[in-house]
């Protein structure tokens, strides 16, 4: 098909039509190995020498190195690639489990195309490797893909059925570098921030190792060194209340009142309940900030029903399936929450006491006697101040790569077109 097609947006300085293409039309070679394994081969994987790049490394936009790590000598190198050696910028498609990631060989360093992965070798007359990356990426043409896939639960994608998969790229290579290049800038700039986001968490993460201790210890870190922590069961920390029998249905949009449910508790990023919804006047459990919330049933696992949340602001009210405590005046609620969300051996423990099997469920008097450690009151309200701080930087790089995501997205759907048929 040679008709011209204009994207709903341009880059700057190009004007040109579009072409649809078959994609196969833009293919020099496809190197593909399916169903190749050491042993088939005669050989078995080594401690050393080339690496693998398998469907479990080949990510969206990258290689994930850490993933499925695998490696041959020379004699599996040679038997294996048989002279078709990957070069830096050579584009790798997943077919199946995953089916669709792209990535780009990250250098020249000799690879084993592992299973489930292909490799292109594009007409460069025609395309860049750079574009096809970007292009195979696109929602539009992954729609496709997927249209052209087979399979139940893992889908996956033959190489009869990319000859079938039309993509629309610029006749012009000058002007896929540019795009291609505007792309690359973005995913780069989304691989920062999530390498960023990852190092706050991982530094959350040993900062809580050592500041929360474990029942009867003493912490490795101090925020402000003074008297030692105590032992202080659920049941004298404050007081217990049960929650209204509410659900989602008796919620509306133009309510009377906030109102928190059971499953708010499993949608947050941090230990701290944020969001609230408006409901009917049935309410009448009403909560204030520093209340601490467990939910009181999970379809999930044990575990995931223990982790609390404190409410930060008053005025809210409480929904279903979910029961409190009101904590003493000398015990911040935010820090109960802290501590138990960073113990995995308090929560281990408090899991035994749930009961039931497709739906479990756990109550006040499950957990009551279980004992946390507790500092003094200015040392939790540090705490919580140095977590909520924590907490703040982890939203702000959660919520600046989802801006860039949707900036990508919206870029890809002004200048990628629907592809016909």
């Amino acid at each position: 098909m040679s008709k011209g097609i204009s994207p709903e947006i341009y880059f700057k300085g190009y004007t040109d039509t579009w072409k649809q293409r078959r994609l196969l039309d833009c293919i020099q070679k496809i190197t593909d190995f399916r169903g190749r394994t050491p042993k088939k081969l005669g050989l078995d994987w080594s401690d050393g020498g080339y690496l693998a790049l398998s469907a479990l490394n080949v990510k969206d936009g990258y290689i994930d190195f850490s993933q499925d790590v695998h490696y041959g000598n020379q004699e599996l190198y040679d038997k294996w690639m048989t002279g078709n050696e990957l070069h830096k910028g050579q584009v790798l498609f997943t077919t199946e489990a995953p089916m669709g990631n792209v990535a780009q060989v990250p250098d020249d360093r000799h690879y084993i195309l592992s299973q489930r992965t292909i490799a292109f070798d594009v007409k460069s007359e025609i395309i860049t490797e750079d574009f096809l990356a970007t292009v195979l990426r696109t929602p539009t043409v992954f729609s496709a893909l997927t249209a052209l896939s087979s399979g139940g639960t893992a889908k996956g994608v033959s190489q009869k059925s990319l000859a079938s998969a039309n993509i629309i790229i610029p006749r012009d290579l000058k002007e896929q570098e540019h795009l291609s290049s505007m792309f690359l800038q973005i995913d780069n700039l989304i691989t920062l921030h999530q390498r960023k986001y990852t190092k706050l968490k991982n530094y959350k993460s040993a900062i809580a190792n050592k500041i929360f201790p474990a029942i009867g210890q003493q912490p490795v870190l101090r925020i402000i060194d003074k008297e030692p922590w105590k032992e202080v069961p659920f049941s004298e920390i404050g007081d217990y209340f049960s929650a209204d029998s509410l659900g989602y249905a008796d919620l509306i949009e133009d309510g009377k009142y906030k109102c928190l449910l059971y499953g708010d508790l499993y949608t947050k990023y941090n230990e701290k309940v944020i969001n609230v919804k408006s409901s009917t006047d049935k309410l009448v459990t009403k909560l204030f900030k520093g209340d601490i919330l467990f939910p009181t049933s999970t379809t999930v696992d044990a575990l995931s029903l223990i982790a609390p949340s404190s409410v930060c602001e008053d005025d809210v009210y409480a929904g279903g399936d979910l029961f409190g405590i009101r904590p003493k005046v000398d015990i911040n609620g935010t820090f109960v929450s802290y501590y138990i969300n960073n113990k995995h051996s308090l929560k281990n423990s408090l899991s035994k006491n749930a009961q039931g099997l497709t739906i479990v469920h756990i109550h006040y008097d499950n957990i009551k006697d279980e004992k946390i450690m507790l500092p003094e009151y200015d040392e939790q309200i540090a705490i919580v101040s140095l977590f909520t701080a924590l907490d703040n930087l982890i939203e702000s790089e959660n919520n600046y790569i989802n801006k860039l995501k949707i900036i990508k997205q919206a870029f890809l759907s002004k200048m990628f077109v629907e592809v016909e048929a």
